[in-house]
């Protein structure tokens, strides 16, 4: 029997499943796959499958159960989708848009998670607080010396200069390594997803890109791999880096935006030129915006025919006119003892005038600075079976295409 709780979530995937097959054709093992297509419109999609264009699609259905779903009002993405994890509408599940207000400053902000900061230990007074904590550790180590060797006097006045030594350090170098915050991110949706209260019945499953399941939550026998509203590095749904020699691209297409893409102007001298990487932004310590990791590199297009070579402190990648570049790992630092682990690829759009694009900086499914799956290991584990893959939500390079930066090739 089918717990009461379970009931209203499992609504909708029972109305997915619902088919008029014979008992013996379902799988023996109990196993179901859903496949999620966001935006197919289901009478589009039959018709399709009935001239034969979709024939994998219609060999499914035949072999196991199809059922147009009804949508949300509205019907965007993160609002159907909520419905759908958690059998709650809009009103109960908290998400109604792509976007929502910040009551703080009524701006708009994006409505499948929230970030925000919180101290890290005790905020700005990291580096006191260990100072203090460095000259008293000191002064009892030199108590206890004092009355093994029956010498305080002594051993206290050493063990006062170590500490002084060592809190004046702390007080010069800690500043600068320890963060005074750290990053808090929030998943905005509200209710339990069917697959949670799943788990809790001993039901196993494995949930892969659905959107509006960053950051993901750990569940009961199950893994997740966050999808749609999963950000790049920066936190933006997806910014863009285009090099390039051609003066005022960026003003006259409107791009250097957060939410667009970074143009940066490049000088080439004999096809030699160089450039930074920005990276994410710093929510550790108290830096002003364009305050911020980066990686130089340098570039050369002197090769024939066409093809740039781009290289950075760990990596070297050669990418020919009209091709992409496999995935290049990125570290910035944020102090000497914390980095920020990306990836990217590179385009080369245009040999002259001198074109480099360069995807959303996502992050490294080995190594991701926030969470992009539950448990956390889940993510490298698919990276480690399948090679790198794409962890920003909106993986399509639309944002580009639309300013005529990249075409459609």
């Amino acid at each position: 029997m089918i717990r009461a709780r379970l009931l209203p979530l499992l609504l909708p995937l029972l109305a997915l499943l619902a088919a008029p097959l014979p008992a013996q054709e379902l799988p023996e093992d109990g196993r179901i796959v859903i496949l999620g297509f966001d935006g197919a419109d289901a009478k589009l999609t039959e018709q399709l499958m009935d001239e034969g264009a979709l024939p994998n699609l219609a060999r499914l259905r035949d072999e196991g159960a199809y059922r147009p779903l009804g949508t949300t009002t509205p019907p965007q993405t993160p609002v159907s989708w909520s419905s759908f994890s958690t059998g709650r509408n809009p009103g109960r599940n908290g998400i109604f848009d792509f976007l929502r207000r910040d009551l703080a400053t009524y701006q708009p902000d994006f409505a499948m998670f929230r970030i925000s900061s919180e101290p890290f230990l005790w905020g700005k007074n990291n580096h006191r607080l260990i100072a203090i904590a460095l000259v008293g550790l000191s002064l009892v180590i030199g108590v206890f010396s004092g009355l093994l060797t029956r010498r305080m006097g002594r051993q206290l006045l050493v063990s006062a200069g170590v500490g002084i030594l060592l809190g004046v350090g702390a007080l010069v170098f800690a500043k600068d390594v320890l963060p005074y915050r750290r990053p808090v991110v929030e998943n905005t949706r509200q209710g339990d997803t069917f697959w949670e209260v799943a788990g809790e019945s001993g039901v196993p499953a494995t949930i892969v890109r659905v959107p509006a399941t960053w950051p993901p939550r750990e569940f009961g026998h199950g893994d997740i791999l966050s999808g749609l509203g999963t950000p790049d590095i920066r936190g933006t749904n997806g910014t863009f880096t285009l090099y390039t020699t051609a003066t005022g691209l960026g003003q006259a297409k409107g791009g250097d935006s957060e939410g667009g893409g970074k143009i940066l102007e490049v000088s080439l001298v004999d096809g030699k030129g160089e450039s930074v990487i920005p990276g994410p932004r710093n929510r550790l310590f108290d830096a002003p915006p364009e305050i911020q990791p980066r990686i130089s590199f340098s570039l050369d297009r002197s090769a024939s025919p066409p093809a740039v070579t781009v290289t950075t402190p760990t990596e070297v990648r050669t990418v020919e006119l009209g091709t992409w570049s496999d995935w290049v790992p990125m570290e910035f630092r944020f102090s000497p003892v914390i980095q920020a682990y990306g990836m990217a690829r590179f385009y080369l759009v245009s040999a002259d005038p001198f074109t480099l694009y360069m995807s959303p900086i996502n992050m490294d499914p080995h190594r991701p600075p926030l969470p992009v799956s539950a448990p956390p290991a889940f993510s490298g584990e698919l990276a480690d079976r399948f090679g790198l893959y794409k962890t920003v939500g909106w993986g399509m390079q639309n944002m580009a295409l639309r300013e005529g930066y990249i075409d459609e090739s």
